[in-house]
């Protein structure tokens, strides 16, 4: 009996002892348990303030970005502000993520050297003389005062040319006028020694007194013509200086021009030349461009009226091909196409879409190009076209949206094209990304059709006749009719 007591104890002490092993192992558990959620707390305060920092740092670089621009609200003076407050910001992260909150300092310095360097140009023009940084000290005020001082300068020529050529009138009426007088008095001479004439023949005396008055007569003429002499020595000269001034503010212009040009791009549907001569014997023309020019063999122009000046409207009346380069400013070309009714005439304008004087016009090609309706790609027909028209063609996509090329601020124009029939998504993607390109860039968005309109291209056959070699790799892979 008393063993069986004995072995109850026993097996009451394994229990008790189990039950502590059991509760030490679970309050171990639940401290580790403690300490590591501990350290993921911490860890995660850590990141929230590094993600705050460097939001912040971004919205500083953001706020000094929007300064250089000029965006309306923000203060040039504040952008050395910014630019300070992003180093500020890495003393409350971890020394590990500061690196990340420090490329961010570093890009806005960069910025800021950059815009020190561009507002050099700015500092020459601007109006502040206290050492405060200006508030058009920005992109924005650069450009708004640069097309200001271009255009004060542009009215300042134009008066000066106004007044140039009041003066060249001014002058010309004086040598009218005395023109005249000396053919009055000239007449009246003449008139003067027919009657002494007939006066020598009725008396000698009278001949010998009226020929003393003639020698007085001739006398007072010589004089006069010698003051007339002077005075026309003196307009003469006075011309001269008005056309070297003239020749002055032309250049001045062409030179303000230049200026506007380079800062502010705008693109104008503008005649390439004209015709100078047309030959009676055969279908030969004369332009006035030439070698200088960029001009080339086998070059095509479209041949406008002189009065067009919407030459998408109005359409081109005949077709020309060069045939023989004949100097700096001149070339001989054979008609191509006319139209009996409505001959080319000297002064009519001549234009192509991939001919720019003295330079090749950049084009970027983006879509699905059909040209004679078979519901294959034209994509290599129309570059050679355009190489051939004397243009290059600086960018375009293959069927898969492979974009080969890039569209940047010197491309004058970008050719969209219809979507391919067939749901193509990567070539639509990369239309898409070509437009946005362009748009970006300010270059000229058309359609195919104003593109062969400029190069005087209309119809299929039209297009056949340019170019009949078939069975070439087009970037596109062969795809039958719609339907076939």
């Amino acid at each position: 009996m008393a063993a069986r007591e004995n072995q109850g104890y026993v097996i009451g002490i394994i229990v008790l002892a189990v039950l502590a092993v059991m509760l030490l192992v679970t309050t171990v558990f639940s401290t580790m348990k403690a300490y590591e959620n501990y350290d993921k707390k911490i860890a995660a305060e850590e990141n929230a303030t590094f993600q705050q920092a460097y939001a912040d740092a971004s919205t500083a670089k953001a706020n000094m970005l929007s300064a250089c621009v000029g965006v309306e609200g923000i203060d040039a003076n504040e952008i050395t502000t910014y630019r300070d407050q992003i180093t500020s910001f890495k003393r409350n992260v971890d020394s590990s993520k500061a690196g990340e909150i420090q490329q961010i300092a570093d890009s806005a310095q960069t910025i800021y050297e950059t815009y020190k360097k561009d507002m050099a140009f700015n500092s020459a023009i601007t109006d502040a003389g206290d050492g405060a940084v200006d508030s058009d000290m920005t992109y924005k005020g650069t450009i708004d005062k640069m097309a200001s001082a271009l255009n004060a300068s542009n009215a300042n020529a134009f008066d000066k040319s106004k007044e140039a050529r009041r003066i060249e009138r001014e002058a010309q009426q004086k040598i009218t006028t005395i023109t005249n007088t000396l053919e009055e008095r000239t007449k009246a001479l003449t008139q003067t020694e027919q009657d002494l004439s007939d006066e020598k023949q009725r008396n000698a005396a009278e001949e010998k007194e009226l020929g003393n008055l003639a020698k007085s007569l001739q006398d007072a003429m010589d004089d006069q013509r010698a003051e007339f002499d002077d005075q026309k020595a003196g307009l003469e000269k006075m011309i001269a200086d008005t056309n070297e001034n003239m020749k002055f503010v032309a250049k001045q212009n062409a030179a303000l021009k230049a200026k506007v040009n380079e800062y502010e791009r705008e693109v104008f549907d503008l005649a390439d030349g004209e015709i100078v001569r047309v030959s009676d014997s055969s279908d030969t023309v004369f332009i006035d461009l030439g070698r200088l020019d960029g001009v080339r063999a086998n070059l095509t122009f479209a041949v406008y009226d002189q009065t067009a000046n919407d030459f998408e409207k109005d359409r081109h009346k005949a077709m020309i091909e060069i045939t023989e380069i004949l100097g700096p400013h001149l070339a001989k070309a054979r008609i191509t196409t006319d139209d009996p009714k409505n001959p080319i005439l000297t002064k009519d304008q001549i234009l192509s879409a991939t001919f720019d004087r003295g330079d090749s016009v950049t084009i970027a090609l983006g879509g699905f190009f059909d040209l004679d309706g078979d519901g294959l790609s034209d994509l290599a027909k129309l570059k050679r076209m355009i190489v051939r028209n004397g243009g290059s063609v600086v960018a375009s996509h293959d069927e898969n949206g492979n974009i080969t090329g890039e569209i940047d601020s010197t491309t004058r124009f970008f050719v969209l094209g219809p979507s391919p029939r067939a749901g193509a998504q990567n070539v639509v993607k990369a239309m898409g990304a070509m437009k946005e390109q362009a748009e970006g860039n300010a270059v000229d968005i058309i359609d195919i059709r104003k593109l062969l309109n400029w190069m005087g291209v209309h119809g299929n056959a039209r297009i056949e006749r340019m170019d009949s070699r078939i069975g070439e790799s087009t970037g596109f892979q062969p795809r039958t009719p719609a339907g076939r």
